[in-house]
């Protein structure tokens, strides 16, 4: 839901034109002006809300990724241990 969009052109040209012919000004009411306090209140509420919830989830994934790296190293340095090599390593004879 999106409260606060930017306006276009178009908007403005209608306000000018509520000016400009019955020469009328377009004022913002105390109620109305309250209104808007509320809304844009309630609407940084809900966004700072929803940053916070993405940023621990960010964090969390974060956290998955390092500990698998980890994880993933130390398979690696396991299996790659040295190969003894072909002189050590006695045949049984039959």
């Amino acid at each position: 839901m999106q409260l606060c969009k930017p306006r276009p052109a178009s908007a403005f040209r209608h306000v000018y034109l509520l000016l400009c012919l019955p020469r009328r000004y377009n004022y913002v009411t105390p109620t109305s002006y309250l209104e808007l306090l509320t809304t844009f209140i309630k609407l940084l509420s809900e966004k700072r809300n929803e940053i916070s919830e993405r940023r621990r989830r960010l964090e969390s994934g974060l956290d998955k990724l390092l500990s698998t790296a980890a994880q993933v190293r130390s398979a690696l340095a396991a299996s790659l241990k040295p190969l003894p090599s072909v002189h050590a390593v006695q045949v049984p004879s039959a």
